[in-house]
C-alpha cells in the first residue's frame, strides 16, 4: 500500500489537470515574485530569494520533448505534448492520446527495464494502467487512462 500511495497521488493530479490550459501554483503572492511567458506557451515562475519555494517551469502545448526526456519510445516521441511541468528535479508530462495505442505500455515497460529500472508497482483496470519504476533514488511513473475502451490520457513522470 505504501508503494501505491505516491502512484495514486500522481494519477489523481495528472487526471485532474487533463484538459486544463491554465495551471495555478499555490503559494504566497509576494510582490517580488515574477512570471514570464514565451511565445511557445512556456511559463516560468521565479520566486524571490526570500521565498522557500523552488522555481517551477510550466509548458502548455509545448512543441517538443525536453532535452532530458529519457525514453526512445517512438509513440511518445511522435505524440503531441499537452503540458510539461518541471519542479524540484522532477518532470511531469501529459500527452494527447491520438496516435498512441495500448501496446505502448509494454514497450515502455521493456525500455525502462533495459535502463536498469525495476517495476515496483503495476496496476491495471478497465479504466487505466499505472507503472511505477525505481532505480536507486530515481523513480519514474507511466500512467494511461481509458474510457469506453479509448485512451483518454497519457502521463509520464521522471526525475
Amino acid at each position: 500500500m505504501k508503494k501505491l500511495l505516491p502512484l495514486l497521488i500522481i494519477l489523481v493530479i495528472a487526471i485532474s489537470s487533463c484538459g486544463k490550459k491554465e495551471i495555478k501554483i499555490a503559494g504566497d503572492d509576494k510582490s517580488s515574485d515574477k512570471k514570464e511567458q514565451t511565445k511557445s506557451g512556456e511559463t516560468t515562475e521565479k520566486k524571490s530569494e526570500s521565498s522557500e519555494k523552488k522555481d517551477v517551469k510550466i509548458s502548455v502545448d509545448a512543441p517538443k520533448l525536453p532535452d532530458n526526456f529519457p525514453l526512445d519510445n517512438s509513440q511518445l516521441r511522435k505524440a503531441t505534448i499537452e503540458t510539461i511541468v518541471t519542479s524540484g528535479g522532477a518532470t511531469v508530462m501529459t500527452f494527447k492520446p491520438e496516435g498512441i495505442n495500448k501496446g505502448v505500455t509494454s514497450e515502455i515497460k521493456d525500455e525502462i527495464k533495459k535502463k536498469g529500472f525495476e517495476v515496483s508497482t503495476e496496476a491495471a483496470t478497465e479504466t487505466g494502467v499505472a507503472l511505477y519504476f525505481t532505480k536507486g533514488e530515481k523513480s519514474w511513473v507511466f500512467t494511461m487512462s481509458f474510457e469506453e475502451g479509448k485512451i483518454t490520457g497519457v502521463y509520464f513522470q521522471y526525475n
